[in-house]
């Protein structure tokens, strides 16, 4: 409905408002254009929290007096939340190449030979398209990248982060985190933190 109302607004979603679901119902996720990104519910821990409340209930035990409030397990990210998103298919085959291998430390040569253009065509698409160089845009995927891993709940090593993002260097990801997070890792993981724990 979200979708359909911004479209009679003609507002675009990702580029100009970003839209999140709840219950990741990934029949309508995965079939809307864009996908729609999804707060994933913890069914599972639903399931036995709920298993544990009939038992004690069963046992002639007081339910609680209170709801009992359990946290979802994720969201699962998708187009609808993609800020950097193109409707480009150049660019957009380009961002899906550099999704699907994010280890891998490729250059834009490589990459625009990859997808049969030129050098200077893939520059230019992206810039009119993107507008940024195609660079700055990759680097900026594997900074998001680096921040999802730096706020789940494993503490990934800066070296794993560096392997995993395609930076290949601890150096190289204080300088883009600097750059486009304005924070240092170390920085950006403590405050993710303080929020989920709302300190």
């Amino acid at each position: 409905m979200l979708l359909e109302a911004c479209a009679e607004a003609s507002l675009r979603v990702p580029e100009d408002i970003a839209l999140i679901g709840m219950d990741n119902d990934e029949t309508i996720c995965e079939h809307s254009v864009p996908t729609i990104s999804s707060v994933s519910r913890n069914s599972e821990q639903v399931g036995w929290e709920a298993m544990a409340l009939l038992d004690r209930l069963l046992q002639g035990i007081s339910p609680p007096a209170r709801d009992l409030l359990l946290a979802p397990e994720k969201v699962v990210a998708r187009q609808s939340t993609d800020m950097l998103y193109c409707t480009d298919p150049l660019v957009r085959k380009a961002v899906d190449y550099v999704r699907e291998y994010p280890t891998v430390r490729i250059n834009i040569a490589v990459l625009a030979e990859r997808l049969g253009v030129s050098k200077r065509t893939l520059e230019m698409r992206f810039r009119q398209f993107a507008g940024s160089s195609p660079h700055l845009f990759i680097n900026r995927l594997r900074v998001q990248r680096a921040q999802a891993m730096l706020q789940m709940p494993h503490e990934y090593s800066l070296g794993q982060i560096a392997t995993e993002c395609g930076f290949g260097t601890v150096a190289t990801v204080y300088a883009a985190f600097r750059r486009f997070v304005g924070q240092t890792p170390a920085q950006y993981r403590r405050r993710s933190l303080a929020k989920v724990l709302g300190h």
